[in-house]
């Protein structure tokens, strides 16, 4: 079972990713690129999608003691 986030910064980055992919199958779809040059493209903007989204995700933040192990 999955469980929708509710953290806005997370969804942000996800509508981005998903809006990107979108946009390059409607380019391919439409013959302005190929399907490998979009499917670069969508590989190249994948880690900097990544790093923005760990940096800006609810989990990123650290933790200053473990609550768990006394």
């Amino acid at each position: 079972m999955t469980r929708k986030s509710n953290h806005w910064r997370t969804n942000v980055i996800g509508i981005i990713a998903i809006a990107l992919f979108i946009a390059a199958m409607v380019a391919v779809f439409v013959g302005y690129t190929t399907l490998t040059e979009a499917g670069t493209f969508l590989s190249l903007i994948a880690m900097p999608l990544l790093m923005i989204g760990f940096r800006l995700s609810a989990d990123s933040k650290a933790i200053d003691q473990n609550k768990y192990n006394p």
